[in-house]
């Protein structure tokens, strides 16, 4: 594609690197609910028809929280669209342009995949089994189908040699007629890196919703929908009666029921250290535990001692698993793209590599490893509870931010060779980028106050 001349694309109203940081943060803020949207609704699905009890519990709260989730991403969403088309508008409307049918499509899948979330959870509270597993995948579905639109087209964007080819492939007498596609291996590559990121942060989400909001006394109110919550159940006389005899230990009597319930059913599966024995169960013989279970076989034993009754914990081990698929399953594609494709195109791949590009694409890398590093600490016990979901939390925030800055450099050194766009003139307009960083601020300060507010109501 012939090089253009800077001048003649016309001034920005803001400073380059205004236009830079925004873009960029608008990605980082949309990526986190969007990630949740697309990995977390097949994960709830699967969780809501075979899952157990604990399962089930983070199938139903992920889709009360799903609504929540669509807003804040699409409105976040808008933030880095609108500071594309004031820096890049020279490259985004072509590419819209080229494959408009396309790009307008996004509107409706996104509009569809809207209302389905909404009638799933409708479904869900309504007791309905089936039916929300339909809408849910609807609703997946079509998320996935926009997101795969708009990664063709961010790549289309910057991949400005085959503009002119899609233009003779899909104009009639030389009128543009917006069917242009550009699906590619990039596409797919790039897609499914978002997903494998998306892992990550649901598996941090999950742990932390499980660590911050989660509130046991819910998981048995009335208002619970039957299809989520575990069959209403008593403990059997002779549990019951040894029960009594194990709160004569102050110790035991100080835990909370589910760590309770939780160090009994580790005793009936000998799983159970000597430090705890000593600690919690010094009180009563083993003899009297294992006579209190002569009569119950394993079904029985559980079922007065339902697992789901230990959230938190189950969470953890669950994050912690999908963690590390995530970690292994993202590490790779970004070092196949990064290290073996990018290099493939001599004429508009190779400058990439001679920027800071590949530098930071190193630092995400890191990031990951950074990750892991919290992960192995957690399976240790070294971090647990809240301090363990922020430091995961944390750790994803850092490797999404590393990203999406990567992806702005290798951005803006694919688009070098056609224009420059550090060189483009900029004309700033002070009154309205005032207005908005003030509304970004008191916007900002909203969302916190309301995520302390929540925090206290479930502490």
């Amino acid at each position: 594609m012939t090089p253009i001349d800077p001048s003649t694309v016309g001034p920005i109203p803001a400073p380059f690197w205004f236009v830079s940081f925004f873009k960029t943060l608008g990605f980082v803020l949309h990526s986190i609910p969007m990630h949740l949207w697309l990995a977390g609704i097949p994960m709830a699905l699967f969780f809501f028809l075979f899952g157990g009890p604990n399962a089930k519990t983070c199938s139903r709260r992920f889709f009360f929280q799903l609504p929540f989730f669509m807003a804040f991403g699409i409105n976040l969403g808008i933030v880095p669209l609108l500071f594309v088309q004031v820096g890049y508008a020279w490259a985004f409307y072509p590419a819209t342009i080229l494959t408009a049918w396309h790009w307008f499509s996004v509107i409706p899948l996104t509009l569809l995949a809207y209302a389905f979330v909404y009638l799933t959870v409708s479904l869900i509270k309504k007791g309905w089994r089936w039916r929300p597993l339909l809408t849910g995948t609807i609703a997946s579905l079509a998320l996935a189908a926009a997101g795969l639109i708009l990664t063709s087209n961010w790549t289309l964007m910057a991949d400005t040699a085959s503009w002119h080819e899609i233009w003779e492939n899909s104009s009639v007498a030389s009128a543009v007629t917006g069917l242009g596609t550009a699906w590619n291996k990039t596409v797919f590559i790039r897609f499914f890196q978002t997903v494998a990121l998306s892992l990550l942060t649901l598996s941090c989400w999950v742990l932390f919703d499980a660590s911050f909001f989660y509130n046991r006394e819910e998981g048995g109110g009335a208002d619970d929908d039957a299809s989520y919550s575990a069959p209403a159940r008593t403990k059997s006389e002779p549990v019951t009666r040894y029960y009594k005899r194990l709160e004569e230990n102050p110790e035991f009597k100080s835990l909370p029921p589910n760590k309770r319930d939780d160090l009994l059913r580790k005793q009936k599966r000998n799983m159970l250290s000597d430090d705890e024995r000593e600690r919690y169960l010094s009180y009563i013989e083993t003899e009297e535990i294992e006579e209190a279970y002569e009569d119950t076989d394993d079904e029985s034993a559980e079922a007065q001692f339902p697992v789901g009754e230990n959230y938190p914990e189950w969470m953890r081990r669950f994050a912690l698993c999908l963690q590390w698929f995530g970690l292994f399953t993202a590490a790779g594609l970004l070092w196949y793209y990064y290290y073996k494709e990018l290099p493939l195109d001599p004429e508009g791949m190779a400058p990439i590599l001679q920027t800071g590009a590949r530098h930071l694409l190193t630092a995400v890398l890191a990031a990951l490893g950074v990750f892991g590093l919290v992960s192995i600490f957690a399976l240790f016990g070294k971090l647990r509870g809240r301090s363990l979901a922020c430091a995961l939390f944390g750790a994803d925030l850092l490797v999404v931010s590393l990203w999406a800055i990567a992806r702005q450099m290798i951005q803006n050194a694919q688009l070098k060779s056609y224009l420059d766009v550090s060189m483009i003139p900029q004309q700033v307009e002070w009154s309205p980028l005032i207005i908005f960083l003030i509304v970004f601020v008191i916007g900002a300060g909203v969302v916190v106050y309301l995520i302390n507010k929540a925090v206290q109501a479930n502490s």
